[in-house]
């Protein structure tokens, strides 16, 4: 039975304990839940749950006028601590993999070697970024391969003692120390017999330790990890990382008897290293094609994608990571490589090689996914899979307060509907679509205005336009889209737009969907005397004759409103329209 962690346990959180707040009914944890992250509507686009959280708390003191009372600040500050203590946002549950022999990390210098042996210096024989020839590893790939854990030497291994001293010398720095790779086991006996996974992931292990290329030790462009023990009062030469890779850190079958209650804890524990908020996830979805035909012959999936493992190990990463700690390694580039891992704009490795976070499948979705679509080379590991996939679905979802998706196109956002009431704390969202359309559209824009603790959405105070606080909303050149008029529109629809004086929605993506949703919204709230707008700006949202249309019926409909702007660019008649039913009103065409 997989060992599970749970999560009000793990963050410490009991409704008796919303009485150390003054400011809290007995509503406790509920009331908590709806109030978490809130900042007088600001809208926070966030990379980082944690990060959002921990940039709010910093910014506010108690006294402020920030529509809380100290008490309430205080439980907030509380809260911040708990939601560390989760297994997917903090050090410990990271810490006691390895503490208990769950997981036994790999270090990077260790693989950092094991590359070099499959190289050979050669003077002038690697090629600079301006053409010219200097010295350098060149790979052959007649050296050493990686081992299983049992034949691995002591010192290929992080201590629990020493990786304990360095998370608490790092501190909040401390993700920089935990790597975890997903990759295509290339045979049924060796992950990687050829070595062709050991010769990228080495020289991803060389940048990331601190070996540069042209940038050399510029402070501006060391990696993460050398920063960070740089930044914490160690050197350069002392930085190491704990690399999760399964051959060499789990007890894998065949295995010895007394190992065998280690690697049920295993399982638990992979999916705190793969779907940890801050942890480094590299993905190497490649796959040589003798490797892939000899896969196929013996009647396994052989692409990444095509694994039960390594898709359940992708989706669990891409939920709640930061794009910048996501690397598709792949995607890598020469030039990439010889420049720095991180800081040096497009060119450093980890922009060329981010990979978006992505809505996760429901418990559901994932199971019929692996039964149906995702080959195993053992049909027992589907359960084993499934079960871990629902404790880290079950405990992300249950604790985290702040999304943000990007490229969202109709297979993401039909995913996203259906997930999104299961982030039962989550207050801030941020939703950025693709090519996302139609019913699509509208099934999220649904989901969005029906989840019950959403108090942000992109740039849309939605809390305080619910209690009809806001007179004045300016959302110009800032991402509102169709998505995000869908959503405004739906506010209004359910609580009207008063006291809204004043509506700026310049520049801010809205289309013709977007366009005609808010003027149907608006003027529906003016036909039941709800709408006390006056000004309304929606210029530069490349908007066509129907958004033209919707927005003449709604001057009709709403006599309060007084001015509307919009551009030139509608065209003649689209303006002689507006014209004519705005006569003895302002129309501003810019």
């Amino acid at each position: 039975m997989t060992q599970r962690w749970p999560v009000t346990k793990a963050i410490g959180l009991d409704v008796g304990d919303a009485k150390m707040s003054s400011t809290f009914s007995a509503e406790g944890f509920a009331t908590l839940a709806a109030t978490e992250v809130q900042h007088s509507g600001v809208s926070f686009n966030t990379t980082n749950a944690n990060d959002m959280l921990r940039d709010m708390y910093a910014t506010m003191l108690p006294g402020e006028d920030m529509g809380m009372s100290v008490g309430e600040w205080k439980w907030r500050k509380t809260l911040e601590e708990r939601l560390k203590k989760a297994p997917h946002f903090g050090p410990d549950a990271l810490l006691e993999s390895v503490t208990s022999g769950a997981v036994a990390p790999i270090r990077g210098r260790y693989l950092a070697k094991l590359w070099e042996s499959n190289c050979k210096w050669v003077f002038g024989g690697v090629t600079d970024n301006v053409g010219h020839k200097v010295d350098g590893w060149v790979w052959h790939g007649r050296g050493e391969r990686l081992l299983r854990r049992e034949e691995l030497p002591a010192e290929a291994f992080f201590s629990p003692s020493e990786l304990r001293r360095l998370v608490t010398a790092l501190g909040d720095d401390y993700w920089v120390l935990f790597v975890a790779l997903s990759y295509r086991w290339l045979s049924e006996t060796h992950p990687d017999p050829d070595a062709v996974h050991l010769r990228k992931v080495g020289q991803i292990s060389r940048l990331y330790l601190g070996h540069h290329g042209i940038v050399g030790e510029n402070p501006h462009w060391l990696s993460p990890l050398v920063k960070a023990f740089v930044n914490a009062g160690l050197t350069a030469k002392e930085a190491d990382f704990a690399l999760f890779w399964d051959y060499g850190s789990l007890f894998l079958p065949p295995r010895k008897p007394q190992d065998d209650d280690v690697s049920l804890a295993s399982s638990t524990a992979s999916s705190v290293w793969y779907g940890h908020a801050y942890t480094i996830c590299w993905q190497a979805p490649e796959v040589p094609t003798a490797a892939a035909d000899a896969i196929a012959a013996a009647g396994r999936a052989p692409g990444y994608s095509d694994s039960g493992w390594t898709y359940a190990e992708a989706a669990m990463a891409a939920v709640v990571k930061a794009d910048n700690r996501r690397l598709d390694l792949s995607k890598t580039t020469e030039r990439a490589v010889r420049i720095c891992y991180s800081g040096y704009g497009d060119l450093s490795l980890d922009a060329v090689c981010g990979m978006p976070r992505l809505p996760p499948p429901s418990v559901t979705e994932m199971r019929r996914l692996l039964s149906d679509e995702k080959g195993f080379g053992r049909a027992e590991d589907m359960e084993t899979v499934c079960s871990i996939y629902e404790d880290f679905f079950s405990q992300v979802t249950a604790i985290v307060p702040a999304l943000a998706f990007t490229s969202v196109g109709p297979k993401e956002g039909a995913r996203l509907s259906e997930v999104l009431a299961s982030f039962t704390q989550l207050t801030t969202l941020d939703v950025s679509i693709g090519n996302l359309e139609g019913r699509g559209l509208n099934r999220l824009a649904r989901a969005v205005i029906s989840h019950p603790t959403l108090q942000t959405f992109g740039p849309l105070p939605l809390k305080q336009l619910r209690q009809k606080a806001v007179e004045s909303l300016d959302l110009s050149y800032k991402p509102v889209s169709p998505l995000g008029a869908l959503v405004l529109s739906g506010v209004f629809d359910q609580v009207g737009c008063g006291p809204l004086l004043s509506l700026n929605v310049s520049h801010a993506g809205l289309r013709d969907t977007g366009t005609a949703a808010l003027a149907v919204a608006l003027g529906s709230a003016a036909g039941r005397r709800e709408s006390t707008i006056r000004s309304l700006f929606i210029e530069n949202n490349s908007i066509e004759m129907a958004g033209v249309t919707a927005l003449a019926q709604l001057c009709e409909d709403c006599r309060t409103m007084q001015n509307l702007s919009i551009d030139t660019a509608i065209g003649r008649d689209a303006q002689a329209m507006l014209a004519k039913v705005m006569k003895g009103r302002t129309l501003s065409l810019v």
